[in-house]
């Protein structure tokens, strides 16, 4: 027989995967029912084996007993037949019920082999993963637990594809009658196809198994084993699966789908004898099975076969998801559908699995976790619960866990279902329009009729195509102090002045940002940002000349809540939680920032370009500013809201409130009402809203005022402060007047912004 590298990776594994120092005696059947194939074992592993073949299926466990006796072994290989106990005499089946014959020889041997013996068995790796057989392995793996678990592929297997092809192999080595459970390593060695490969494999399964822990390329250990019923499936308990399971946490707390859903009972149809029909009626329950159940989520009725009188507990109701039971969901065949109005009244059957919301799930908690569900993440984790079986099974699928959303990524996920909704009408509306053509008899009433019809899709089209212009999302959807100062730059010369434009509509960006981390830090119990205290003392020595604030400040302010660990741990109560991530999540960012803040410092000490070199530095800086003003668009979901009049209903406890959203490049937005539990809104402030609608006051940082030179409201910060006199100098963010008011200096004490008396 011509050896590959695979045989010969197959044949290390067997010789490697017990401690025996001399030759491996490997007992294997002579025939399987009538098939042959076990004989080319003792060619396939050649000379360092000591193959004995076994006589007969139906009494491979005694005869196997008496091998294992004769030769009087201690750390061996066992190759038993595969098969169901259906064909053999009733002594068996009775004997091994409800074993399988590989479990029957398992049973068998490790009761013969003395304690303190080796043993591997090359068996079918379901028999370790699979839910039926729980029972069997906490039998057997409490006596004699498991020390290596080795998976072989398909390919890899080395025996003849006549019995591997419907296969997936493990081979497995127990510890006979030993006292203490051993460190538990699981090994799934790559393809092995050449001797570069093959010295690969054989290596990091020697590291493996001379190590007390950790991981190798191949493998890994778990020190302290698992339970004896634990399904032993490798990508279960990998570190890299761990790990990535954990980092859901940064979702929201994990917990298992049993804890968030109840399992609805399903109807056996292959089980009923009364009240199953084949034809529906009334009074009658459609019963669903997996085949009704389409990949987009709908329930189809005209595949239903069979109606029942009675649902009892089974009975369907809106809302529940109903899964197909079989599928390959490591090739995210999730297939299921969330139970409608119009599905109803039904049942589902054995080739489904249905989960019911317990009463703690809302709403948006669902639409998180139904979306959850139809990811490929999803997908591939459950495929490892399930340990790769094409069956769903109740019990894994119950034990896995996922993460309960954070407001922010509710509301994030409703607002993406509620614009599929908007964008399938939409294409429904064209299709219906484009529906028009030629349905009328006259051309000239034709042609009217679908220009009239199309006209709103054509405008929708052309304002999904301007959406992904990100200048336009900038002028549209930003705050209006960024977005006015992105428009003013967009449109300058490449000049000194259209130069230093660009230079300040960095510096309003910036320092709207810091304003945002500043306003977390009001916000936050135990949050505090130490450069705020720097830039208070500096403020405050500047006796009687003015100090003032630069982009520099609002640069460090930025990076100090990226970067701190205290305040990693406040991300998940963050309102504005991107304020604190966004450089992390591109560090072009940060370098981008760190560019402009440069190029501001040169011109306001004349050290910026002149004459020609302007344009060249224009167009430099131009890209660095719109890679930060792109990196930024987590602004356009944070409104900012002026409150204009406030009317407190002290017997409801609620706050009616009229005001503007101060979003986009034009000054004047619409006058709105809405509601707040807050009792404290003032009328004449701004405030940011978050995401879950709370209102987050932004005075003194930001505040709204009539400009003294230009006489219109402007929206000021803090440029520069007078020690002696106690004055503050303001200046637009929406343009770059300024204004002189010594009556906000207590307010940016009160915040710890300026020197003074604590309040």
């Amino acid at each position: 027989m011509k050896t590959n590298y695979a045989q010969l990776a197959f044949r290390f594994l067997l010789r490697n995967c017990c401690e025996n120092i001399g030759k491996v005696t490997v007992f294997y059947p002579r025939s399987v029912q009538g098939e042959k194939p076990w004989e080319e074992i003792p060619e396939l592993l050649g000379e360092d084996f000591n193959c004995i073949s076994i006589h007969g299926v139906d009494k491979f466990a005694d005869a196997l007993k008496a091998a294992i006796g004769k030769h009087g072994t201690g750390d061996c290989v066992v190759i038993p037949p595969f098969g169901v106990l259906k064909p053999l005499e009733k002594n068996v089946k009775q004997t091994y019920r409800p074993l399988n014959l590989e479990a029957e020889a398992m049973q068998a041997a490790t009761d013969t082999l003395p304690a303190g013996s080796q043993v591997s068995f090359l068996i079918p790796n379901h028999l370790l993963t699979a839910e039926r057989y729980r029972r069997f392995r906490s039998s057997l793996f409490e006596k004699h637990p498991p020390a290596i678990v080795t998976k072989l592929k398909n390919t890899n297997g080395g025996i003849s594809q006549r019995i591997i092809a419907f296969f997936e192999f493990a081979l497995v080595t127990l510890n006979v009658d030993a006292e203490q459970a051993p460190p538990l390593k699981f090994f799934v060695p790559g393809e092995v196809t050449n001797e570069n490969s093959f010295e690969m494999v054989s290596s990091d399964f020697q590291r493996l198994v001379n190590q007390p822990g950790g991981t190798t390329q191949f493998g890994y250990v778990i020190r302290g084993g698992l339970p004896t019923d634990a399904p032993l499936i490798h990508e279960l308990y990998d570190p890299k699966f761990i790990k990535k399971q954990q980092s859901l946490e940064a979702i929201g707390e994990l917990k298992r789908i049993n804890e968030l859903f109840d399992f609805v009972p399903i109807l056996h149809t292959t089980h009923a004898r009364e009240g199953l029909h084949t034809e529906a009626a009334d009074g009658r329950f459609r019963v669903i099975d997996g085949r009704a159940i389409h990949k987009d989520g709908r329930v189809e009725p005209t595949e239903a076969k069979h109606w029942v009188d009675d649902a009892g507990k089974r009975q369907l109701r809106v809302g529940d998801l109903c899964f197909r039971s079989i599928g390959r969901f490591s090739d995210k065949e999730i297939v299921f559908a969330e139970i409608q109005k119009d599905d109803l009244p039904a049942v589902a059957s054995q080739s489904t699995v249905v989960l019911r919301p317990k009463d703690g799930l809302d709403k948006l908690d669902l639409e998180v976790l139904v979306a959850m569900m139809k990811s490929q993440h999803f997908a591939d984790a459950l495929a490892v619960r399930c340990g790769n079986s094409l069956h769903l099974l109740r019990g894994p699928f119950g034990e896995m866990q996922v993460p309960v959303p954070d407001e922010n990524l509710k509301i994030a996920v409703h607002d993406l279902n509620e614009a599929i909704s908007h964008f399938d009408r939409y294409k429904t509306q064209a299709t219906k329009a484009r529906s028009f053509l030629f349905s009328f008899s006259s051309p000239t009433e034709m042609r009217n009729e679908i220009m009239a019809a199309s006209r709103l899709s054509r405008l929708r089209s052309a304002a999904a195509g301007a959406i992904d212009n990100v200048s336009y999302r900038i002028r549209s959807l930003y705050p209006h102090p960024v977005a006015i100062r992105w428009r003013s730059a967009e449109v300058s010369r490449r000049d000194l002045e259209g130069y230093v434009e660009l230079l300040e509509a960095a510096e309003v960006l910036a320092y709207y940002l810091a304003s945002m981390a500043m306003v977390q830090a009001d916000a936050l119990e135990g949050a505090s940002i130490s450069y705020v205290g720097e830039i208070s003392e500096r403020l405050g020595r500047g006796g009687e000349k003015s100090v003032g604030t630069s982009m520099g400040d609002w640069l460090a302010i930025i990076r100090e809540v990226s970067g701190s660990k205290a305040w990693k741990r406040l991300l998940a109560d963050a309102p504005f939680p991107e304020v604190l991530t966004f450089i992390k999540d591109d560090p072009e960012v940060d370098k981008a920032m760190q560019r402009i803040t440069e190029a501001r410092n040169d011109q306001a000490h004349g050290r910026g370009p002149k004459g020609a070199a302007v344009a060249d530095k224009f167009d430099e800086v131009f890209a660095d500013v719109e890679y930060l003003y792109s990196a930024t668009e987590f602004l356009s979901e944070y409104p900012l809201r002026f409150i204009e009049k406030t009317n407190r209903d002290s017997m409801r406890k609620v706050t009616r409130y009229q005001y503007r959203d101060l979003m986009g490049d034009h000054p004047l937005t619409p006058q709105q009402e809405a509601e707040s539990d807050d009792a404290e809104l003032e009328a004449g402030s701004l405030y940011f809203v978050a995401r879950d609608g709370s209102l987050l006051r932004v005075r003194p940082y930001i505040t709204r005022r009539e400009c003294p030179e230009c006489g219109c409201m402007s929206l000021m910060y803090l440029d520069r402060f007078n020690a002696k006199s106690g004055e503050c100098t303001l200046k637009g963010l929406d343009h770059a007047h300024t204004a002189k008011d010594a009556s906000v200096t207590d307010d940016f004490r009160f915040v710890g912004f300026l020197p003074g008396p604590k309040f």
